[in-house]
């Protein structure tokens, strides 16, 4: 999927982008060269927007 970023749910809900126009993300990882980070999302969910057909 290409994606143009991030947004929450909350936020894509009330503009109403329809579900097939973005991914819901459970679970967030960052990586850098020698630490890594794991967060589960439980609340207002992040989304990003899918623009693979455009």
């Amino acid at each position: 999927m290409r994606t143009s970023g991030g947004f929450w749910l909350d936020d894509v809900e009330h503009l109403g982008i329809q579900s097939e126009f973005h991914k819901v993300m459970h679970q967030l990882n960052v990586y850098s060269d020698n630490k890594k980070a794991h967060f589960r999302v439980k609340d207002n969910k992040l989304v990003v927007l899918n623009i693979t057909d455009f």
